[in-house]
This record gives C-alpha cells, sequence and structure tokens, in this order.
C-alpha cells in the first residue's frame, strides 16, 4: 500500500518543532496601544434634523422616560460621584485624584463622561488639568480625545508653555493623532518663545515653573511625527537659556527626541560645558541614550563623548554581568546534551496510580498487608498517600538513562511490583482486568519523530521582572554600542555600512568599554534589536581577542534567533562581520544565507562566492568592502568557455 501523502498542517507542525526555525521574538518594555487618528472636523448639514428626529423620539415616551441606558452610579467611600458634580468641583476632584494616584477604573470612567458633558463651559486651562490627570491614571478615553482635540483647537491660543505641554503629552502618550491640533500646538508654542507671544500669555510662557516643559514637547511632538524644524530649533532656544536648572535625564531625552526627529542640534558651547557639569553620577538609563543620540547627530564634542564614555564604563562595571548564555543548539544534542523541562514532578494519591498504566502486568505475589514496608519509595505506604511518578519525579539513578529505561510507546512506566500487589490486596479485580489499549506518547518530537521525554523533572524558574530588567540592561548597553559605532564610522569618514577597520588609533578608555560591556552583554542578548546587534558585531569583530570572538558569536546566534527583524543591510553588515572572525563557523548563519536571506542579497552573496571574495579561506578579503559589481554577460561566458573541458 503507497504511503498516504501529507496535509498541509503535517508539514507546519513539522516546521514549527524544527530546531532550525527562523522566528521573531519580541520584548514589550512599555505598554503599546494602537495609533487612533482622528480626522478633521467637518459640518454636517443634517445636524438639526438628527437632532429634532432624537429628541421627537424621546418625548413621545413620555415625560418620566430614560432612554440613554441604566444608571450606572459610583460609590467609593471618601470620593463622590463624578457624575453628579459641576465644572469647578469636577477638575479639583480630578486633581485630588490624581495627587493620591487613585487607580479605579470606574472612577475615571466617569470623569472622562462628565467631562464629554460640560466640555463647553470647561476652560481651556481645566481641560489640561483633567488631561494631566487622566494620563496619571492610564485611562484612554477615545470619545473625549476625539471630542476635545476640537474644543482645545478653538482656545489653543490661551495655553501657556506648561498647558501645550501637557496637551501634546496626552495625545502622545494615548497615541492619538489630530493634525489640525498638533500643527496649532506647533505654531502657538514658536510663538510662545518668540519674541512677540500671544496676547493671553505672559512671554515665554511662563517657561520659568516647568523648564522639562521643553522636552516634554519634544518627545511628544516627535513621537507623533509633527516635529516641524521651526519647532526643534525654539525648543533649542529655550534649552539653552534654562540649561542650568535642567536635569541630565532631560538633557538626554532632548536629545533623543532631536535624533528622531533628524534635526541638526547645533547649540552653544556654554550649552556643552553645563551638559559635561550634570554628566558625573547620572544614570546609565540616560547615559546610553544620551551618546546614541549624539552619535547620530554627529555633535563633533570631543570633552562630552570622552566624559559619557567614561560614565558608562564606570556603570557597566558596577553592573552585575548575569549569566552567559548557553551554547546555541546544546538542546538539541549538538553541544552539551540538553532537553528543556516540559513538566514538574506530578503527585498523584496511591488510589490512582493503576490507572497510570496502559497495560499492567500480572503481580508475581500478593502481598497480605497493604502497609507493610516499600522499599521503592522509602517508607510505609498507605491508602491516601501521596507519591511521585517514576519519571516526572526524582532524576534517574546513577548509570542509568531515562531514553534506556523508559517503554519507547508509553510515557508512563509502569508501576512497581509491591505498589501493584498493594493494588491486588485492596482490589481483587486486578487479574481479571483487560488488556487497556496502548496510548501514544503526550510529548512527540516531529523533527527527531520519536517520544520526547524531559530529562529535568522540575519546572524551571521564572521572573517576568527578572527577565525585563535583563532585556533593559542589554538594551541600554546596545544604545551605547550603537553610539560608539556611529561615532567610530564618522571618525573614519566611511558610512555606518563599511566602518569596519583597525583598532590602533582608538582611544583606550572606548577599547575598555568594550572589554567591559562583553559580559553583561552576552548575558542580556535578548534585549537587543536588530541595529543594536549588528553594530556590536561590527565593533567586536575588530578586537583581537578570545572574549571578542567569543562575543561575536553570541551576537550572531541571537541574530539568528531574530532573523526576521533584520532588513538587507543590516544582514550584509553582520555577515560582513561573521566572515571577519576566522574561528566563527555558525551552521545556523550559513543555512539562513542559503535560504532565509532575502533574494538579492543570497544572489549578491553567492556572485561574490563564486568570484572568490567570500569564500572560507578569504573571508578577510571582504573586510568593510563595497557591493562588487556584476560582470558583464559576455565576460561570463568567456569564463566558462574557458573552463569547459573541450577547451
Amino acid at each position: 500500500m503507497a504511503d498516504k501523502v501529507r496535509p498541509r498542517a503535517a508539514y507546519r507542525a513539522v516546521y514549527l518543532a524544527s530546531p532550525l526555525k527562523f522566528h521573531t521574538t519580541f520584548h514589550a518594555f512599555n505598554r503599546t496601544v494602537p495609533q487612533f487618528n482622528i480626522d478633521n472636523w467637518q459640518k454636517d448639514p443634517a445636524a438639526y434634523e438628527k437632532h429634532k428626529w432624537r429628541t421627537t423620539k424621546d418625548r413621545s415616551h413620555g415625560r418620566w422616560s430614560y432612554s440613554q441606558g441604566p444608571l450606572a452610579g459610583f460609590r467609593l467611600e471618601g470620593w463622590p460621584d463624578p457624575g453628579l458634580l459641576g465644572a469647578a468641583d469636577l477638575v479639583q476632584i480630578a486633581a485630588r485624584a490624581q495627587a493620591e494616584k487613585l487607580e479605579d477604573r470606574s472612577f475615571w470612567e466617569q470623569v472622562a463622561e462628565r467631562t464629554f458633558k460640560l466640555r463647553d463651559i470647561v476652560s481651556v486651562s481645566d481641560l489640561a488639568v483633567i488631561l494631566d490627570a487622566m494620563v496619571t491614571a492610564n485611562h484612554r478615553h477615545l470619545l473625549l480625545m476625539k471630542t476635545l482635540a476640537r474644543e482645545i483647537l478653538d482656545d489653543v491660543d490661551k495655553l501657556s508653555l506648561v498647558e501645550a505641554a501637557v496637551v501634546a503629552s496626552a495625545y502622545s502618550h494615548f497615541r492619538c493623532v489630530a493634525p489640525p491640533l498638533l500643527a496649532a500646538l506647533n505654531k502657538h508654542v514658536v510663538s510662545l518663545l518668540s519674541d512677540t507671544p500671544p496676547p493671553f500669555v505672559q512671554p515665554g510662557g511662563n517657561l520659568d515653573s516647568d523648564p522639562g516643559s521643553v522636552t516634554v514637547i519634544a518627545r511628544a511632538m516627535t513621537t507623533l511625527n509633527h516635529a516641524t524644524p521651526e519647532l526643534m530649533q525654539a525648543l533649542l532656544r529655550a534649552a539653552e537659556t534654562k540649561i542650568s536648572v535642567m536635569t541630565f535625564p532631560d538633557i538626554a531625552n532632548f536629545l533623543e527626541a532631536f535624533a528622531k526627529a533628524k534635526v541638526p542640534l547645533d547649540a552653544s558651547p556654554e550649552f556643552w560645558q553645563a551638559v559635561i557639569s550634570k554628566v558625573p553620577g547620572s544614570r546609565m538609563a540616560s547615559l546610553c541614550p544620551a551618546l546614541r543620540a549624539m552619535a547620530v547627530l554627529k555633535v563633533d564634542q570631543q570633552s562630552v563623548r570622552e566624559a559619557l564614555v567614561s560614565e558608562i564604563l564606570v556603570g557597566i562595571q558596577k553592573a552585575p554581568p548575569g549569566e552567559p548564555p548557553r551554547p546555541f543548539g546544546s538542546a538539541f544534542d549538538m553541544a552539551t546534551p540538553f532537553r528543556f523541562p516540559s513538566f514538574g514532578p506530578p503527585q498523584y494519591p496511591l488510589d490512582f496510580m493503576g490507572l497510570l498504566d496502559p497495560s499492567p502486568a500480572k503481580p508475581e505475589a500478593v502481598a497480605a498487608d497493604a502497609t507493610e514496608e516499600n522499599a521503592e519509595f522509602g517508607g510505609a505506604v498507605g491508602e491516601g498517600d501521596i507519591i511521585e511518578d517514576s519519571i516526572f519525579g526524582a532524576p534517574p539513578k546513577a548509570g542509568t538513562s531515562n531514553a534506556a529505561d523508559q517503554p519507547s510507546d508509553s510515557i508512563f512506566a509502569p508501576p512497581p511490583a509491591t505498589l501493584q500487589s498493594d493494588f491486588a490486596t485492596m482490589d481483587g479485580e486486578i487479574d481479571d482486568m483487560e488488556t487497556a489499549p496502548e496510548r501514544a506518547p503526550r510529548l512527540f518530537n516531529a523533527v527527531a519523530r520519536q517520544p520526547w521525554l524531559p530529562e529535568v523533572s522540575d519546572f524551571r524558574g521564572f521572573d517576568a521582572t527578572t527577565n525585563l530588567n535583563r532585556n533593559r540592561r542589554g538594551f541600554r548597553v546596545g544604545e551605547a554600542l550603537e553610539g560608539l559605532h556611529h561615532y567610530w564610522a564618522m571618525d573614519e569618514k566611511l558610512p555606518v555600512s563599511l566602518a569596519n577597520s583597525n583598532v590602533e588609533h582608538r582611544s583606550g578608555t572606548e577599547i575598555d568599554l568594550l572589554l567591559a560591556a562583553s559580559p553583561v552583554l552576552r548575558s542580556a542578548l535578548e534585549g537587543l534589536n536588530a541595529e543594536q546587534l549588528t553594530c556590536a558585531a561590527e565593533l567586536y569583530a575588530r578586537l583581537d581577542d578570545d572574549v571578542a570572538d567569543d562575543t561575536v558569536e553570541d551576537l550572531v546566534q541571537e541574530s539568528v534567533r531574530k532573523l526576521a527583524t533584520f532588513s538587507s543591510p543590516q544582514l550584509r553588515r553582520l555577515w560582513i562581520a561573521a566572515a571577519t572572525c576566522e574561528k566563527l563557523s555558525d551552521p545556523y548563519l550559513e543555512k539562513a544565507r542559503r535560504r532565509r536571506f532575502p533574494k538579492e542579497l543570497r544572489r549578491e552573496l553567492r556572485h561574490q562566492e563564486n568570484a572568490g571574495k567570500a569564500t572560507p579561506t578569504l573571508k578577510k578579503v571582504q573586510r568593510g568592502l563595497p557591493r562588487a559589481p556584476a560582470p558583464p554577460k559576455e565576460a561570463t561566458a568567456a569564463s566558462k568557455d574557458a573552463s569547459s573541458p573541450t577547451a
């Protein structure tokens, strides 16, 4: 009988269970919500007729009817119902709830609904207060954000700089894009910081009250992709006047906003001197983004660069190194045998132990007393006792193997003979039991086509907070290395994709930073994105050190695991960096190059390999080389004729 053709689902099951599967792993540092686009307001000619029809329909039900749904009030001890408050009291209650960090969802829902009804009689300053309170409570009400966009747009010229920052931050936090409102805020902030401010606010928009408003506006407008060059330059002039009172985290966020908006940063020397004075003692969460932002902006301030690199080096030396990553492929018997645990040791009552055996064997002897000593479990076994399964319980004894001792056709092992005697004593029908049909293994390896029995019989410890901190630590170190990579490319006057030269003329502090970051980076590779992995691989590929080679190997393996997030230029740079290391031989990267890279890139690398520029013996030839042009068709045909046997 011919073999049956496998369905499509079977091939997909084999692919999903394959150890060579290339997939993407995302790390959610912050909560991400979908973007809500608010369309421009347009007048509805039939609005009056619709309102008249709804009013007539409501009045037809009688005077005391209520057609707006059930009356759902709010009841919380010490707090009034926001749905019954006026405009002034509503603003005060919202500010009080923000100060006390009230997290009751029904309360903030009532605040949003009441604000929606009272929006016409609430001033624009009070609307900013309510929006700030809702950002603190992280309560997203799309109808309110859509309606307030028009209300704030009508009175945008009455906002101070702090209130404009609050409104921009609210729409950025909830990812609500209202182009007319954002354009009006851009124009209003520029006029506030100019020499001719609007008549409703004082000059400067009360910048002295909160200098951090400059950073908040820059980040919000950049996040919403509505930061104009005029706005960023006006914010830079305001930041130069208040740099002495700004904190270093605000300065780092300000630089990061300029880097994201791709606006040149032409600051005065006094600005950079103030930045240098605030670097010592700063946290890594601000130092690493600042170095990357300055490198992306191509800020040629050597003193600021040295100060940031020195302080980052101190922070990395204080960080815990963590555990190095496991060798890639060790889980699939490529290096050291290791199996990921599937289950912990289950515990079963003694009464149910006989049900676990699909085909119980006939007992040799029947014990008279069910409570006699059981040597298998190290003590007396009585009715109702809890025991551990021999497969999922304690690990095997020395000299034995789970794969050899367990039957290949069943995942459960037969119970001991003494345990069967106990069951025979409690229930005399064990001899008359029919042999149960054999059950298929519950764990099946679709690649090896055999039962996949766990060798580790316990749960692996998992802590979401620990993993989050690890990913953040890796992301910050990756930012620092990405900034260092951009600076090296700028020093060599080369594109980022070709900056791959020697390091003899490099600063000793920067080389020490690379060596000190290696253990921290290797223990937190899961937090790096595609660009950071590529830049780090190119940096460590230049160092002639065993530690650097091991780091490049780990970076390449993590890159293969996140292959779907790489673009074609990043894959080309990663391949060149991997080819630079003579000790690196990764079969997964080689298979990805032949089967998973984009088609154009595969064709390009295949052409270079055929031309003798990317062979394993000539890997260093391709070090930093641009894309080689394809030879003409006539030359290719002539070379084939010359290499033919007849010629």
